[in-house]
């Protein structure tokens, strides 16, 4: 559209242009020369020109051109003028010696345009340039008057176009803007900008009869409206300005529209309006506009409004000449809605519908067409489109559904959210989480409400709801029958309901069939007191249940009090054959006493058993009753079973607990009761129970838990240590006073925990049989446990006294073994054995003893591989005391590491311990005064404290062993100080690599696994050792050539005039100080930096690495000698005779000393049990380095 019109000026504007000069240019013989005329402008324009006269005439105001009946024509569009007219200004035309226009008049005239445009308006900050190049079109052509044009261009059109150009001044033009549906009359006054790049003033001014409204029920309300722009266009500047709207309806109904604001067009697409005075008032509709704001942005048009109210009978009133059977008008005069909105957000775009979002600050609504009465309300609206829901609250509203309860609630507490959904088929309303509540009830539901246009109306309610006796009334629904009413409202005389349930769906209306509408209902009763029968005891408890369904009402009490009894699942129904007769089922139970007292009244009350058997406890009833509803005495039965009865036979340590099954009693034979079920400790068992004249015998199996039977037979020991279920069989004869117990298994599903040998796992077999003779003068037990371990003792002796017979026993496990809680006086183990066994590791001792007391456990041993303590006390670390401890042999110093024995054991289960050990031996190693202290944590055990000594050095330190899922890793530090270090650098276990007068020691190591996996090969770590007046012993030919530096050295006169000569004497290298300092990883010790060394006669350097896992060197060892006087004799030692001669006669000749040191290389390769010593000459780099710098031939 914008391209059509400027295409149309900027024609117009040429067009005009080359009349004129053509015109002037032609004036005495303008008509003769049309044709040439027409075919001029035709090439110009590149056009179809046509004109059908062109003649001179005088006027008043002076002569002028005229030209009639001009028609140029285009593909792209077609423009006809009746008449144009050229105004001559003869007194300037005169002074200037050529012709001046005054005046152009274009009359009546129509401008058809093809084309379609972009659609799209161009940048605002680049208006300003289009109406630049407007105005210099316009400036050119001087006054310009334009009557009567007709612009087409395709929906839209300008009719009577009537336009001024004044120059220098600006434009202002009137036409009526016409599309399908509306003609709007438009003016427009454009104002130049006072200076070259200033302020375009435009001022646009339209207005609309009859706008349309549609909104159902204002169809025919047509308001006026009228709009005034002024905008501000300035180059490279947002188009802004201001707006006046006005609409108001000339009809009866009260219609009025008044807004003044602001706005900023950006672009096209981003276009913001702002409000600082407004109202809207429509029938039923009032808004305050004062401060709304409207954006137009990415093609989204967002809104707010400050307030909004709305009044469905005002509305209503407004529409009386609605159909009488209109949804929307039943809506508005049944319900009468009404709601006050304020902060309401709007958003559409051209693919969404339009969405609003406000707060509700008032809404209510009455009761009609099966929507509920509701309000006053106040919370938050959502709509989209035809769809959105209200979340709302109340704290005093009032609520009514009169279709289904007789009685609104008032004064109520109201929440929840209604959503709803219009549609051509009609109106969709879903409410959920509501909330009506007061001092007597809560209840909560969800409602659904389906109102079609054309079809029935339906309804459903889903309510949970709390209440008191006093709102039990109001919750019955309309539809249940009087009689099930009258039953519950007369049966029921206290209740409190808590989560009462009430589903109600049928079809709305008053002339409905209501057979068809479903109704149940469930009321959990918290406490009630109901009595259905008048001459019964009343049932009173806190948990029962009364619901209807199929008309039929059914009371449920899981359990009740019921005269002195307990009752259990009680119902009360009304039968569905004889609405007159109550079906009373449930069982009863209490104490044997009080239910044989009631069953007695009955007469079938058992007469008491005898002394040898006792029940005790529960007895329980099976009830099955019919009676009347009026409350005459019920007809029925009554069967009577055992219900956690207790069973004691004498001589059997433990009662049978919770008994269930029935039972037999026959006068004349006795009490006969065959697969009773009960509790032996907790275990379920299966129990045969005969009792005659001769005694009494208990026949009993099941899978019963071993720790169980541990107590049953006086055994001491806790769940902990045995555990595991497993099938035993037991037998208890009762005869002439004494009584035999005997216990048997086969082993399979029992668990020990306890220390070898009486350690079992639950899939290994190993039988058990355990007996008991109890009199009145002894009670002995004998036991064979898992075919290899024999246990005796005197049950009624104290301190109880076990004698064991057994291959061998673990002895770290039985020391760790924790205090019996079993029995508090002392137990003592009498071990005949062979050997114990400490890990995996077996050592033969003499002796052996255990004492376990409530606090403590001691274990005391003799013999040649262990001798010592190990006690604990309570919950204390455990104190290991041992004279001496004899171990196999380790394997070899750098042998490959083997499978860690504790790679899956967590360090934290250990308990924390004190370690002392006189003399520990492994192998030909001999370690002294061993102590430790560990302590027990989190998956991790930390030695605080470690300390031995061996060869006579003294160690210290600290290790730390965790465990975690990814696996266990072990952290060590060890120190030394002392004059005996010098054995602790060795190749192997005989062959140390020497010694020292004094030193220091310091090691940081850690690897993966316990501490057991420890390995040279897979040890990591960092290493520090300095030691001082010591030797290298003799390990290779290079130690022997050292040892002659300390003859050839003048710096060892002194010690010579001393007569000492122990360095030459003894073989290996003295040495005054040596340091080294390394790291070991992945198998590889790596000296880091060095191995240094000084001596009284030479001193050395070694560096490189050691592949522990090869047993391979890679090392360079460089040596310093003092040379003096027996220069030769060392160079001659050094492997250079003729270079140390020549050396020696100089020196001689010149009185001074040319070389003080002489430097030695070695290389050191090979492995460790044949190492490739090979010397490096010590001058050999100083020769290649002259020869690399002497000069060639070609220099």
């Amino acid at each position: 559209m914008r391209q059509t019109w400027i295409a149309l000026i900027g024609v117009i504007a040429v067009v005009l242009a080359g009349l004129q000069a053509i015109v002037l240019a032609t004036l005495p013989m303008a008509n003769q020369w049309r044709p040439e005329i027409e075919t001029l402008l035709s090439e110009r324009f590149q056009a179809e020109v046509s004109i059908s006269e062109i003649g001179a005439r005088a006027s008043w105001a002076g002569p002028y051109l005229e030209a009639l009946n001009l028609v140029v024509a285009r593909p792209e569009g077609r423009l006809e003028v009746r008449r144009v007219q050229l105004l001559v200004d003869l007194p300037h035309s005169l002074l200037s010696g050529e012709l001046v226009v005054d005046q152009l008049v274009l009359d009546e005239g129509e401008l058809v345009s093809h084309q379609s445009g972009s659609g799209g308006l161009p940048d605002p900050t680049l208006w300003a340039d289009v109406l630049n190049t407007i105005q210099g079109h316009l400036s050119s052509l001087g006054a310009i008057k334009l009557y009567n044009f007709d612009v087409l261009t395709g929906p839209y059109s300008a009719k009577r176009l009537s336009l001024e150009v004044t120059p220098g001044l600006g434009v202002m033009a009137r036409a009526r803007l016409v599309t399908e549906d509306y003609s709007v009359p438009v003016a427009i006054d454009w104002r130049y900008p006072s200076a070259a790049g200033g302020v375009h003033d435009l001022r646009m001014h339209g207005e609309l009869a009859r706008l349309l409204i549609p909104i159902a029920g204002f169809e025919d309300v047509s308001p006026d409206l009228d709009l005034t722009l002024w905008l501000a266009i300035q180059r490279d500047q947002p188009s802004a300005g201001q707006f006046q709207l006005r609409a108001a309806a000339e009809q009866s109904l009260p219609v009025g529209l008044e807004a003044l604001g602001r706005l900023q067009i950006n672009s096209a697409d981003d276009v913001t309006v702002e409000l600082t005075t407004g109202k809207l008032a429509l029938p039923g509709v009032e808004a305050s506009l004062a401060g709304a704001q409207a954006s137009w942005r990415e093609r989204q048009m967002v809104a707010r409004i400050p307030s909004l109210s709305l009044d469905g009978p005002a509305m209503q009133e407004a529409m009386q000449h609605s159909p009488p059977d209109s949804k929307v008008t039943r809506l508005l005069t049944g319900n009468q809605p009404r709601i006050d909105l304020s902060t309401v957000d709007l958003r559409w775009s051209p693919s969404t519908p339009v969405s609003v979002q406000a707060q509700v600050n008032q809404f209510r609504i009455e009761a009609f067409g099966g929507i509920p009465q509701i309000g006053p309300l106040t919370g938050a609206l959502f709509t989209e489109g035809s769809r959105g829901f209200f979340e709302f609250f109340a704290d005093a509203g009032d609520f009514a559904l009169p279709d289904i309860f007789p009685l609104p609630w008032t004064s109520q507490r109201l929440a929840g959210v209604l959503a709803f959904a219009q549609s051509d088929d009609g109106l969709y309303i879903r409410g959920h989480d509501l909330l009506v509540a007061d001092a007597n009830q809560t209840v909560r539901g969800s409602l659904m409400l389906d109102l079609p246009r054309d079809k029935e109306q339906s309804v459903h309610l889903e309510i949970l709801a709390d209440a008191s006796r006093d709102a039990l009334p109001g919750l019955l629904p309309i539809d249940l029958d009087p009689e099930i009413s009258a039953f519950l409202l007369r049966g029921i005389e206290q209740v409190e309901v808590v989560d009462g349930r009430i589903s109600y769906s049928g079809p709305l209306g008053r002339q409905v069939d209501r057979s068809r509408r479903e109704l149940s209902m469930r009321f959990p009763m918290a406490r009630y007191r109901l009595k259905p029968l008048r001459q019964w005891p009343d049932f009173e408890g806190q948990d029962g249940e009364v619901t209807f369904t199929d008309k039929r009402a059914v009371v449920s009490l899981p359990a009740a009090a019921f005269g002195g009894l307990h009752a259990h699942t009680v119902t009360v129904r009304q039968t569905r054959d004889d609405p007159t007769l109550l079906s009373i089922q449930g069982e009863l139970t209490g104490p044997a006493e009080t239910a044989l007292t009631v069953l007695d009244q009955a007469g079938i009350k058992p007469e008491a058993l005898g002394r040898d058997v006792i029940f005790s406890g529960d007895l329980r009833g099976r009830v099955d009753l019919l009676a009347p509803v009026d409350g005459a005495p019920p007809t029925g039965k009554v069967e009577i079973g055992a219900d956690d009865l207790t069973l004691a036979v004498t001589g059997l340590s433990e009662p049978v607990t919770q008994l269930t099954g029935l039972a037999t009693y026959n006068l004349e034979s006795g009490f006969q009761a065959d697969g009773l079920r009960g509790l032996l400790l907790g275990d379920a068992v299966t129990a045969d129970v005969v009792a005659d004249a001769d005694g009494v015998t208990v026949s009993a199996r099941g899978q019963l838990k071993t720790q169980h039977m541990s107590q049953l037979a006086g055994l001491p020991f806790s769940e902990a240590l045995l555990s595991g279920t497993a099938d035993w069989t037991a037998r208890v004869q009762q005869q002439q006073g004494r009584v035999n117990v005997m216990l048997q298994t086969d082993g399979m599903g029992l668990a020990s925990q306890l220390p070898f040998p009486l350690t079992k796992t639950t899939e290994s077999p190993g039988s058990m049989l355990i007996e008991l003779n109890m009199g009145p003068d002894e009670q002995l037990m004998t036991a064979t446990l898992f075919g290899q371990t024999t246990v005796s003792a005197r049950l009624d002796q104290s301190p109880l006294a076990l004698s064991v017979r057994t291959p061998e026993i673990d002895l770290l496990g039985w020391a760790q073994l924790p205090g019996s809680d079993a029995r508090k006086d002392q137990l003592s183990l009498l071990l005949d054995l062979d050997a114990v066994r400490v890990g995996e590791t077996r050592l033969q001792v003499d002796q052996a003893a255990v004492n376990l007391r409530p606090d403590s456990v001691e274990v005391f041993f003799a013999g040649e591989e262990l001798a010592g303590r190990i006690q604990r006390l309570g919950e204390a670390p455990v104190a290991i005391n041992l004279e001496r401890l004899i171990l196999p042999p380790a394997g070899e110093f750098l042998a490959p590491p083997e499978e860690d024995p504790l790679a899956d054991f967590d360090p934290g289960t250990l308990p924390s311990a004190t370690i002392q050990v006189n003399e520990l031996r492994r192998g030909e190693k001999r370690y002294l005064d061993l102590d430790l202290v560990a302590v027990s944590g989190d998956s991790r055990l930390d030695v605080t404290r470690l300390g031995f000594t061996r060869d006579g050095q003294r160690f210290v330190g600290e290790m730390a062993w965790t465990g975690s899922p990814s696996g266990a890793r072990t952290a060590l530090i060890l120190n030394a100080e002392g004059s005996a270090l010098g054995g602790f650098l060795r190749v192997s276990e005989s062959e140390p690599i020497l010694e020292a007068g004094s030193g220091t020691f310091q090691a940081n190591l850690n690897w993966t696994g316990s501490p057991l996996a420890f390995s040279m090969l897979t040890t990591e770590g960092n290493f520090a050792l300095r030691l001082a007046d010591g030797r290298f012993f003799d390990l290779g030919n290079s130690a022997e050539v050292l040892r002659l530096f300390g003859i050839l050295n003048i710096d060892t006169l002194t010690r010579r005039l001393r007569l000492d000569f122990l360095d030459l004497v003894q073989p290996g290298v003295a040495f005054d100080e040596v340091s080294a300092s390394g790291t070991l990883g992945s198998g590889i010790l790596t000296l880091d930096p060095e191995l240094a060394m000084q001596g009284p006669s030479a001193s050395f350097r070694l560096t490189g690495i050691a592949d522990l896992n090869q047993q391979t060197l890679d090392q360079r060892l460089e040596v310093d000698i003092p040379l003096t006087n027996n220069l030769p004799l060392a160079s001659v030692l050094l492997g250079a005779p003729q270079v140390g001669g020549a050396i020696y006669l100089v020196e001689k000749a010149l009185g001074t000393k040319i070389i003080k040191v002489g430097k030695t290389d070695y290389r050191i390769e090979g492995s460790f049990g044949d190492p490739n010593v090979k010397l490096i000459p010590p001058f050999s780099k100083q020769k290649e380095s002259r020869n690399a710098n002497a000069p060639t031939n070609d220099q």
